[in-house]
């Protein structure tokens, strides 16, 4: 009766070793088919497009410290535009004088206790840069993407 036991659980053991043993196989048989085709030899390795850099040189404003006061306050913002096309430099050059006007006039409607909120800080990042997009799109005939991908607060002083 002992030895019919021990045969049985000799043959469990051999039957779950030679299932895992073959599972192992067919685990390996098919990663090796899955990635059979993304070896370092023929993985095509695609360079990162260069990022240009283009500012808009410290522009200073009067503002009021609230709304519906005087202008008692200065405000100088320097900014800067990134992208990967190298024409939208150029033409940025071509354009700075519109862009750099309706960058003041946006300027012009802040007060220093809005440019203390992070939040007004990233709404004004925005409308800068959809301002120099929009005037090189519309006067450069940019088509496919966006001129510029970003723009930075570089300096931010406000004195009231």
């Amino acid at each position: 009766m002992a030895s019919k036991k021990l045969y049985i659980v000799i043959s469990i053991v051999v039957i779950v070793a030679t299932g895992g043993i073959g599972g192992t196989f067919a685990a390996f048989k098919f990663i090796s088919y899955k990635n059979a085709g993304s070896t370092v030899a023929s993985a095509v390795i695609v360079p990162p497009k260069p990022i240009f850099f283009t500012d808009v040189m410290d522009v200073t404003v009067s503002i009021p410290p609230e709304q519906n006061a005087p202008p008692t306050s200065f405000v100088q913002v320097g900014l800067q535009f990134s992208t990967s096309d190298p024409e939208a430099i150029v033409s940025y050059g071509e354009l700075q004088p519109i862009i750099k006007a309706a960058i003041i006039s946006i300027l012009m409607t802040q007060t220093t206790n809005a440019l203390a909120d992070p939040k007004a800080r990233a709404v004004l990042i925005k409308s800068c840069l959809d301002i120099s997009n929009n005037v090189l799109e519309k006067n450069s005939n940019f088509k496919a993407i966006p001129p510029f991908s970003a723009a930075y607060i570089t300096n931010l002083v406000v004195q009231e």
